[in-house]
């Protein structure tokens, strides 16, 4: 069994918290959005991301967490029915 190289830790939180600042920041336009225009396909996409920051490596990072707590909000915010593509 081989050994983790030193700092090996270190460099993988780095690029899990650059991974997910990436995401957080691609994500914004679309949680900006109005409630009004939150399509079927917006939606669905929302979800994806979603689980994806479940379920990543950096999913126990604050902003991975804080990136789902949004994405909640966003769902919460949408109408009952979301609009048609």
């Amino acid at each position: 069994m081989t050994k983790p190289r030193r700092g090996a830790t270190s460099r993988w939180s780095a690029s899990t918290t650059t991974s997910s600042k990436k995401a957080a920041d691609a994500l914004r336009p679309v949680l900006d959005l109005p409630p009004t225009q939150h399509n079927r396909g917006i939606v669905v996409s929302a979800q994806r991301v979603q689980r994806a920051a479940g379920h990543s490596p950096a999913h126990t990072t604050v902003l991975a967490q804080e990136l789902r707590e949004e994405i909640a909000q966003f769902f919460s915010a949408a109408p009952p029915h979301a609009l048609p593509r």
